[in-house]
């Protein structure tokens, strides 16, 4: 390709070394799939060399200083600790080139707390959609009152401002832009080689409903949670229910919406959605994985889905298969 698109990954010091290395790493492997050189890649940082991480990896860099912010197509805002990245934002020069870079690159996207916090500090996402890990995001949503925090997904896109999860998610947001930029096709074989089940949308939740209720409750009604999670395919009515919790049915009924917040027969679906939701990137048939999930067909469990998540399970499953 003549004219490949230019890459920033800007790294900061005391970060995860994951959120740098798998945004490089993505964009890098489109030259790989295609077999030519779409995206060059660049690793900034502040002041260029050796950024050591949270982990004992150090990774190379050079200094923002030596590419100027408007050749570039895309930046990422990859990690750092928050006390490197509030003082790194306190440097004029990093200030006024990342601010320059969001008025004239494409898309500029950050996919950690402090460099989303970073962003917001520089009035960029005044008004827009955004999320984080969910540990944090309440934190976030505090000292960013003028933009909408959703700490349940892995990523938003609004307009040419991207925020991710952080971690592992930074994978996944920079495999939607590639995805964007070169069509699915490309998104998918790059999953494939990096051994993912399939690329996932970013309205995906980051930690499963259930799972963070079940961590909550006490080792009985836990223990009761993983024995549903084991027998979803069968019929399980509240009166089974109860009994496996040794319980008469009203006294079960009451005390499993006092501790969960929620009805059995509503704990249920989640459970049976949630397990849905995943198996969809395997490729099994839909009537397959409606029977696994304790549907008596397809139609059913498709309907009880978008009621749940707001689309269809063949619209999740075409982000996963190949083009």
């Amino acid at each position: 390709m003549k004219n490949p698109k230019n890459i920033a990954v800007l790294i900061f010091a005391g970060g995860q070394s994951l959120n740098t290395c798998g945004a490089a790493a993505v964009f890098a492997a489109a030259n790989d799939v295609l077999e030519q050189t779409v995206y060059s890649v660049h690793i900034l940082s502040p002041r260029g060399g050796a950024v050591g991480t949270m982990s004992p990896i150090q990774i190379l860099s050079d200094p923002v200083s030596s590419i100027a912010p408007d050749t570039f197509d895309t930046v990422v805002l990859s990690s750092g600790g928050t006390d490197q990245v509030r003082e790194a934002f306190e440097l004029d020069d990093v200030r006024q080139w990342v601010t320059q870079a969001a008025s004239q690159c494409r898309r500029i996207a950050s996919t950690s707390f402090p460099c989303t916090l970073a962003l917001a500090r520089l009035g960029l996402l005044d008004g827009r959609r955004i999320t984080t890990h969910w540990a944090v995001a309440p934190t976030l949503a505090q000292r960013c009152p003028e933009a909408s925090v959703n700490p349940d997904v892995l990523y938003v896109e609004d307009g040419a401002i991207w925020t991710g999860a952080g971690v592992a998610s930074a994978i996944d947001m920079s495999l939607a832009m590639v995805s964007r930029d070169l069509g699915s096709y490309v998104g998918n074989q790059i999953a494939k080689r990096f051994v993912l089940t399939g690329q996932r949308r970013g309205d995906s939740a980051q930690v499963s409903a259930a799972l963070a209720v079940q961590e909550k409750l006490d080792p009985d009604f836990s223990g009761l949670i993983t024995w549903m999670r084991a027998h979803l395919p069968e019929p399980l009515d509240v009166a089974t229910l109860a009994s496996q919790a040794a319980m008469s049915v009203r006294h079960f009924q009451r005390e499993f919406r006092a501790r969960t917040g929620d009805s059995p027969a509503r704990f249920l679906e989640r459970l049976r959605l949630e397990h849905g939701y995943a198996l969809l990137s395997a490729g099994l048939p839909l009537k397959s994985i409606a029977t696994q999930c304790g549907y008596s067909n397809a139609q059913q469990f498709a309907k009880a889905f978008a009621r749940r998540f707001g689309t269809t399970p063949s619209q999740v499953r075409a982000t996963s298969a190949e083009a």
